[in-house]
């Protein structure tokens, strides 16, 4: 799973990191989002998932395995696809459970994948990689 940050995750970083602030702009836990459209840097919302069954997956990283490079240690497994969800081609990191809210963390091309309905979408445990600038 590639990923490039956000405008938000940037300027949260270099508050933080650069500039010795704490804007406490993102809470954690985090939460994997899946996409049809390209959240882009701008985190872009309007393209997540929409299903009655979707929910976003708590995602937990471990410590890294060399610098700046943080991988899943636990699975991420989605509800049973009911209705479509579409072409699923992005994913992102969120800061919110909600659908269609919070702020994008970092976001990847994944697929592209039309999951089935009856099936599941998950996130093997190492698969999921984030290297962090």
């Amino acid at each position: 799973m590639p990923g490039a940050l956000t405008y938000a995750a940037k300027n949260h970083s270099g508050n933080e990191f650069l500039r010795g602030l704490d804007p406490a702009e993102f809470g954690f836990p985090v939460y994997l989002a899946l996409f049809t459209t390209d959240p882009g840097d701008v985190g872009d919302l309007s393209g997540e998932v929409v299903a009655a069954e979707y929910a976003r997956q708590l995602i937990t990283f471990g410590a890294p395995a060399s610098p700046g490079v943080f991988t899943n240690s636990v699975e991420c497994l989605f509800p049973s696809i009911a209705t479509s969800w579409g072409t699923i081609g992005w994913v992102g990191i969120v800061d919110s459970p909600t659908t269609l809210a919070g702020l994008m963390i970092v976001h990847g091309a994944v697929g592209p994948y039309t999951p089935p309905a009856g099936r599941r979408v998950w996130l093997q445990i190492g698969q999921g990689t984030v290297t962090w600038p």
